[in-house]
């Protein structure tokens, strides 16, 4: 997670050790799809969350506590089908073959609207995506507003 400018997950392909800048998830349920989750936490949702359980920091960092997160949401990869898992994880892996723009850069990217819109089909809020993502950036704004 890099809550300044840019909020996103990260996932690692083998354990690493974490300090007081990173956030570590381990799955509750060791059966669960962790490709899956790391794009479902990189939904408009998961950052919705993310932006909206912390509290701005000097230099308007976004800071999250670790209560905080541990009140962060995520959408239930386990309502998936199998086919609607294949879906969203296929239209999130363009996503990670370049580089992670700032908030506002993201959603105006064809292959991040493209992959919100697979996720938003799936979980049925398509018809609520614009005012989700209206309210991430307002909140950022906000924060980013309020430097130190």
């Amino acid at each position: 997670m890099n809550p300044e400018r840019r909020i996103f997950y990260g996932l690692l392909d083998t354990p690493a050790q974490i300090d007081q800048r990173a956030i570590g998830f381990k799955p509750n349920v060791e059966s669960l799809n962790l490709e899956l989750c790391h794009a479902l936490l990189n939904s408009v949702i998961g950052v919705f969350y993310t932006e909206a359980t912390g509290f701005p920091k000097g230099l308007a960092a976004l800071d999250n506590c670790a209560e905080n997160v541990r009140k962060i949401k995520m959408l239930d990869p386990r309502r998936l089908t199998t086919d609607e898992a294949q879906r969203i994880q296929c239209s999130f892996r363009p996503l990670l073959s370049r580089k992670i723009k700032t908030t506002e850069e993201e959603y105006s990217q064809d292959d991040r609207l493209a992959f919100e819109r697979t996720v938003a089909d799936v979980y049925g809020y398509s018809a609520a995506f614009d005012k989700v993502l209206g309210c991430i950036l307002e909140m950022q704004r906000v924060r980013l507003s309020v430097r130190a």
